[in-house]
């Protein structure tokens, strides 16, 4: 799916009504690097160290290329602005992918993290054929919490993950 300079092979692009959903890249390690420093990320997220482009683009290379294939850039279909990325994350001590999201704190709260999920999730479904997804927040991340509601997860409790040095809620879904 990579290239040997980790620019994916594929031009698999997925639209939506105001979003367009393409797999990222190293091509896009200025704006991960923006992405992950905002106060936003770090605090629901987590901090991931980055501190450059250059690191940013490493990252994308050794985490993308090496586990997580599914992974969107998520641009408004009118500018072609990157806000955010949404994919299927594989984690240690989880028996499911994960659904993962991140919109840039400029974009909060304008639905683009719900549309861009309802999207990966078709695609998880149909592309990939997975039967199941699970997701996880932050305890205080109460919109993630909400967004996770909507998009019909069911909470299954709270959990600690290896990679990770908080609790998180634990939530669930199966395709019918």
């Amino acid at each position: 799916m990579f290239n040997a300079d980790g620019k994916r092979r594929t031009t698999l692009l997925i639209q939506t009504e105001r979003l367009q959903l393409e797999p990222i890249s190293v091509q896009h390690s200025v704006f991960i690097y923006e992405l992950l420093n905002t106060p936003e990320f770090k605090i629901y997220i987590g901090d991931r160290n980055i501190n450059s482009p250059k690191e940013a683009g490493i990252y994308i290379k050794n985490r993308y290329l090496n586990n997580d294939k599914h992974v969107f850039i998520l641009r408004l279909r009118s500018t072609g602005q990157p806000i955010g990325t949404c994919g299927l994350y594989t984690r240690d001590g989880l028996d499911n992918h994960d659904l993962g999201y991140a919109v840039h704190p400029h974009h909060f709260r304008k639905g683009y993290a719900y549309e861009a999920a309802s999207q990966v999730m078709e695609y998880a479904k149909k592309s990939v054929g997975l039967k199941h997804l699970c997701a996880i927040t932050a305890l205080n991340n109460t919109a993630s919490y909400s967004l996770l509601k909507k998009l019909s997860f069911q909470k299954k409790g709270i959990i600690s993950l290896p990679e990770i040095n908080e609790e998180l809620f634990y939530f669930e879904k199966t395709f019918n």
